[in-house]
């Protein structure tokens, strides 16, 4: 059982302290300028003496060099390293092991370490169709066995680098009790030369959007707000996503702070990032809450840890996210309106298309690659053009999205289960209506000629009078479409 050095410094964290724990804290800190403190952590006492967990600490620098101009008293120093080794002397302080605490539980037999390997080459390809044993998640590099159900695997690049951010993630919500942040059980082991990671498995819902709702829509989440913003702040958890962070006490009838998995600590590069949103798209934690209440306490969280945004202002980042949980409420009350809520998969059903405004007659053509007879590679050496009308591009597109509506997740919610891409890359018909409509003999159109692309007319009409929530945004894919 490894103790406590004397020159570490001892804290009891951010809860209240009797005036006993204040008064040695004040003292056994005296000498400390940096570096990691000892968190005195509840409950994990060993023989009469108390569990500690070592975890870095940075000092405000005012208080740092007055302590180093108190030193040159000399009188001061000695005084207060007496009153240390006197209160050293009557209490003592062992070092929790961490990593230990982490594998807790995870147990991996040889008959599971045999079974992986074989089944190695199937995960590595996705040729787990036929198996029955191999249970496919979020990605080629994470699988679950029916076997082993409460445990899951990583096969990642970096194994030792994620391990070891999640030892410094328990440090972290040991060192500041942070209870309602919950970092999974996880080992290490190695088959084939290759390191995996067993990490223990949560009842949660998978899927983002199914996160997003359940954030939106349950309360018991400020104090894990509060929680979320310090554990950023102390480590620097940057890939901040509601995917990464499911609530695991996720019934509506559940009462008190609701607890949340990190699932997911890869990523610890800017706590700044964490918060705020940035680089690669990150979300932040701000735009993964769904309450004023909530927004002030993270941002006020950020604050007391020196955290903000040099680009915009608190009140900028708070602006943006109410818009963003408004237009969210906007869709529920479209979701509402259009009886979605009793049918996720509810189709788009016009029936009158005269009623979208649009010039039902007007002309266009399709253009039908041909491959002649003996071409060797099978790709197309001339197109023929077909007439078609822009009354026969409606129905198409209509029947496309009701397709591709049919087609997402059931795990998703439902927004999800109606957030969908007509992509102009897989289908051609879908190609030549992202074409029709513009000049022929123009290189660079203008936003208002681009407004007049078939299927851009053909979905904005379809917002306009109803039919769909909203075209989110569009790029090299495709449209993407709230419908």
């Amino acid at each position: 059982m490894a103790k406590v050095g004397f020159f570490t410094a001892v804290s009891f964290g951010d809860q209240p302290k009797s005036c006993t724990q204040s008064m040695f804290e004040t003292v056994d800190s005296y000498f400390y300028l940096g570096g990691k403190k000892a968190y005195v952590i509840p409950g994990h006492a060993q023989q009469g003496i108390e569990g500690a967990v070592l975890a870095k600490d940075s000092p405000a620098f005012v208080i740092t060099a007055l302590k180093v101009i108190s030193y040159l008293t000399v009188a001061l120093p000695v005084v207060m390293l007496i009153a240390k080794a006197i209160l050293r002397s009557i209490h003592s302080f062992h070092i929790v092991d961490v990593k230990q605490k982490l594998e807790e539980g995870i147990d991996i037999s040889q008959d599971t370490i045999e079974k992986i390997q074989v089944l190695m080459p199937k995960i590595r390809d996705r040729q787990n169709q036929d198996d029955q044993e191999i249970v496919r998640y979020t990605s080629k590099s994470v699988f679950s066995l029916r076997s082993v159900p409460n445990l899951i695997f990583k096969s990642v690049g970096d194994a030792d680098g994620r391990v070891e951010n999640m030892v410094k993630a328990k440090e972290v919500c040991l060192a500041h009790q942070l209870g309602l942040l919950i970092i999974p059980h996880a080992k290490k082991f190695h088959v084939d030369g290759r390191t995996l990671i067993a990490e223990e498995c949560f009842d949660v819902q998978q899927h983002e959007s199914a996160q997003e709702r359940l954030y939106s829509e349950l309360s018991g989440l400020n104090e894990t707000t509060r929680q979320l913003a310090t554990f950023i702040a102390k480590t620097g958890f940057s890939d901040v996503e509601w995917r990464n962070m499911p609530i695991i006490d996720d019934a509506p009838v559940f009462q008190g702070s609701r607890r949340v998995a990190l699932v997911d600590l890869e990523e610890m590069d800017s706590p700044e990032i964490g918060i705020f949103g940035g680089g690669l798209g990150r979300r932040g934690l701000i735009r993964c809450l769904s309450s004023e209440e909530q927004i002030d306490i993270a941002l006020a969280e950020a604050g007391r840890h020196g955290i903000v945004n040099q680009y915009v202002t608190p009140a900028q980042v708070k602006a943006r996210r109410i818009d963003e949980v408004q237009n969210y409420e906007q869709l529920q009350r479209f979701y509402v309106r259009n009886g979605i809520l009793e049918n996720a998969r509810k189709p788009i059903q016009v029936d009158d298309l005269s009623t979208l405004g649009l010039n039902l007659d007007e002309q266009g053509d399709l253009r039908i690659p041909e491959v002649r007879s003996n071409a060797s590679d099978g790709e197309a050496s001339e197109y023929r053009h077909q007439p078609i009308t822009l009354r026969d591009a409606v129905i198409d597109v209509i029947a496309q999205i009701n397709d591709a509506i049919n087609k997402t997740s059931e795990n998703a919610s439902i927004k999800g289960k109606r957030y969908i891409l007509l992509n102009t890359h897989h289908s051609r018909r879908l190609q030549d209506y992202h074409r029709l409509g513009l000049p022929e003999d123009k290189v660079f159109v203008t936003e208002e000629e681009e407004n007049q692309i078939w299927l851009r007319r053909i979905i904005n009409a379809l917002v306009a009078k109803g039919h769909l929530f909203k075209l989110d945004k569009v790029n090299g894919h495709g449209y993407f479409i709230q419908a």
